[in-house]
């Protein structure tokens, strides 16, 4: 970054060096022609009034001081400008008028008669007719062709009289310290410009970086399983939005985490109970200490179905979650269907002395798996059925925007708001005292909810402590 800033800052000051020399230049000119045209009336009509250029440098250096009347043009540049003169001309002080700028004049051959830049010497030698270098401007020597270009052409009665020329033929001191000063604040500026540059740059870049160091580390820490691990959000910037997603993912990734070994622990915790009663009566048979008879058997045989149970449970789960579990799906009157359970669960109702109640259409039609409604229906009921005090559970089927909502509705209760939060999890209880017998395996209202979502529905519960609970699901009518 320091490389960049510092060539950056380089080319801007060339480039602005380049473009003030070059407009100086360009003022330079223009001050010229404007002096030229300021003087080159003056020399034409003191060529008319004295019809010669003789004692010219001494108008020039202001030594002396002449009447004039004239009318001359000025050709070459200046365009055509008849003047009518009655004044008197002079002294001239040509150095404070051309203030560093060199003026040069010829005569009519095109001879060098008088260079405000080189000063005269005392006898000057008589004219040569060899031809300057660009470089080589002195008296008494014809001036060059480049020199000639740039030069006014001045004219007396139609006739050439001589070349005026004034420009930048030298830097003058003001000038030249002008130019030194600027370059000066130029060049402490653009390094100014460059440090300062370079420190804001740094702290960005400090600041930009400081989040995507914590990112870095953070994904350091989530290899090696660590998932606490927050990032603090100090923006709404894309970073900001990116920490944001980030510290969401954690949270899930915890989460996630948690569960997976909460998971562990709830199999091992499920499995150990029938594992131990088992292993507990072949070893008491085995060494006479339980009889071997019928109702020891029966009692191993039963734990051996809770076994089977538990790891049907968890298989129908699995294939469920992971969107693997093949649906038999096929044109179902939902009212037959809720018929059909209650005649099923009827008999335990009555033992628990509950009542099953059924508000449900006769001839609504949903495309679902049969067997699979069926199941979580049952669950639903059932796990209402083990409520304390639950007198009816009422079951409602209802029609919105094609969605086919079903409700089951207790009267027991009702479950706080803590437990609503993790009401569908694996292995959890409302009442941690129940046992396998009266509670299951805990998996019951997971599989509900993953059966419900395999058939693109929802499933959500409503209850207030002392007050029963209404479990509704909704699933789409059609395909």
């Amino acid at each position: 970054m320091v490389v960049v800033v510092t060539v950056t800052a380089v080319t801007m000051a060339v480039f602005v060096n380049f473009y003030f020399g070059t407009q100086l230049n360009v003022y330079v000119d223009n001050v010229a022609e404007n002096q030229a045209v300021q003087i080159a009336p003056i020399l034409q009509s003191y060529y008319a009034t004295t019809g010669n250029w003789d004692n010219v440098d001494k108008l020039l250096n202001g030594e002396v001081e002449f009447a004039i009347e004239s009318r001359s043009n000025i050709r070459g540049g200046l365009s055509r400008a008849g003047i009518n003169t009655y004044r008197r001309i002079g002294p001239l002080n040509i150095p404070l008028f051309l203030r560093g700028q060199r003026l040069i004049l010829t005569d009519e051959n095109e001879v060098v008669i008088f260079d405000s830049g080189i000063a005269p010497p005392p006898m000057a030698p008589p004219p040569k007719e060899k031809p300057l270098s660009e470089d080589e401007i002195t008296l008494n020597n014809k001036i060059t062709e480049k020199l000639k270009q740039s030069s006014f052409e001045m004219y007396h009665e139609n006739q050439s009289i001589g070349f005026l020329f004034i420009g930048k033929a030298f830097e003058s001191t003001i000038e030249k310290g002008f130019v030194n000063r600027f370059n000066t604040w130029l060049i402490i500026t653009a390094f100014t410009s460059s440090a300062f540059a370079i420190i804001i740059g740094l702290i960005l870049s400090r600041r930009i970086t400081a989040p995507m160091r914590s990112l870095m580390k953070a994904t350091e820490s989530f290899s090696l399983g660590q998932f606490e691990q927050k990032i603090k959000n100090e923006g709404t910037d894309e970073l900001g939005q990116l920490t944001k997603s980030f510290n969401t993912m954690a949270e899930q990734l915890e989460l996630n985490e948690n569960q997976r070994r909460r998971l562990f622990a709830d199999i091992a915790h499920e499995l150990r109970t029938p594992l131990a009663v088992i292993q507990a009566t072949i070893e008491g048979m085995t060494e006479g200490i339980i009889e071997t008879n019928q109702k020891e058997m029966v009692r191993a045989l039963d734990q051996t179905k809770t076994l089977n149970r538990i790891v049907e449970d968890l298989r129908l789960l699995s294939l469920a979650e992971s969107k693997q579990l093949e649906l038999k799906k096929d044109h179902i009157n939902i009212g037959q269907l809720v018929t059909e359970v209650i005649e099923d669960l009827t008999p335990i109702s009555e033992e628990s002395e509950c009542k099953l109640i059924s508000n449900t259409p006769s001839q609504t039609t949903v495309f679902i798996d049969q067997y699979r409604i069926k199941q979580v229906l049952s669950n639903l009921i059932i796990n209402a059925l083990k409520q304390v005090s639950c007198d009816t559970i009422e079951i409602n089927t209802s029609i919105y925007d094609e969605f086919c909502i079903v409700s089951v509705t207790d009267s027991g209760p009702g479950i706080s708001e803590e437990d609503q939060k993790h009401i569908f999890d694996r292995f959890y209880r409302v009442d941690e005292s129940r046992s396998r017998t009266s509670g299951g395996t805990g998996l019951g209202l997971a599989i509900v909810k993953s059966l419900i979502e395999a058939h693109n529905g929802k499933i959500y519960v409503k209850s207030t402590a002392g007050d029963g609970a209404t479990f509704s699901f909704e699933i789409p009518m059609k395909s």
